[in-house]
This record gives structure tokens, C-alpha cells and sequence, in this order.
């Protein structure tokens, strides 16, 4: 696999993001190996892949959908850049993230190591159908 190496320079105080447009899979972000993929079955506003990576670190512009995370690999050190904000974790197998739809990042990974992740998106239309659903359900209704 290639090793994706990137200097954590940003992580100085004031540096923003550059903006580019959300992509839908962390594939079309950095080298990935996919592992398995639901992407050929046809599912409608959801998309699950298992994907191993060895980065140091990279920009994420966001993804179009909401995105929960499972980490299946190794323990190991993360540092990620949300809204100006840093976060440092360390993430075990079974760990979950949740990133919405949108959210620009970045992510440093402990020395470059692999990362085992099982990434789930959600198209946002989904929700918006359930709560107008849910809205027309509960019309003439007195609380």
C-alpha cells in the first residue's frame, strides 16, 4: 500500500482550511485499499466500505453525506482539526465517529500507521424524508 505522508504544519494557531467541494467516500481523498464495499448492491442513500489506509495525515473538504466511522484496527494516537478546534484521541478497535455531512477536517495519524476503518454514509435526504413523514404523521394530532 502507498504511504500517504503529509506534515501536520496546519496545526499552528489561526491556519484555516482551504475550502473545496465535499467529495462522498475518503477514496477519492487519499489511497485506500478497499477491503469490501456495498457499493455494486444498489442501496439507496447508504454506502458502508471497509477501507485500509496508511497516511500521516490529510485534508478532509467533507462528505457529502453524514459518515459513522468504526475503527477496526490497532490502538492509535489521532489528531484531528474540526472548526478550528483541535482534538486528540486515542482510538481503539470498536471506537465510533460520527462526521457530518459537510464538516471540514483534518486527520494525523500516529506515525503514519495503517488505519482499518469500516465507513458508513447517509445521504442527508434520507433524514429530511423520515421527519417530513414524521411531520405528516403527526398532523391533526393535539399534544
Amino acid at each position: 500500500m502507498r504511504r500517504e505522508k503529509r506534515s501536520p504544519a496546519s496545526l499552528r494557531p489561526g491556519y484555516r482550511l482551504p475550502t473545496s467541494p465535499s467529495v462522498d467516500s475518503i477514496s477519492r481523498v487519499i489511497p485506500v485499499e478497499t477491503v469490501v464495499s456495498s457499493k455494486e448492491r444498489g442501496w439507496r442513500g447508504l454506502e458502508a466500505s471497509r477501507f485500509r489506509y496508511a497516511t500521516e495525515g490529510f485534508y478532509l473538504p467533507g462528505f457529502a453525506g453524514h459518515a459513522v466511522v468504526v475503527h477496526l484496527g490497532l490502538t492509535a494516537e489521532l489528531i484531528e482539526r474540526e472548526e478550528g478546534r483541535l482534538h486528540r484521541a486515542i482510538v481503539r478497535r470498536g471506537d465510533v465517529s460520527v462526521v457530518p455531512a459537510g464538516l471540514e477536517s483534518e486527520w494525523w495519524w500516529e506515525d503514519g500507521r495503517e488505519v482499518d476503518r469500516l465507513h458508513t454514509y447517509l445521504d442527508p435526504a434520507i433524514f429530511r424524508r423520515l421527519q417530513k413523514r414524521r411531520a405528516q404523521t403527526l398532523r391533526g394530532w393535539r399534544f
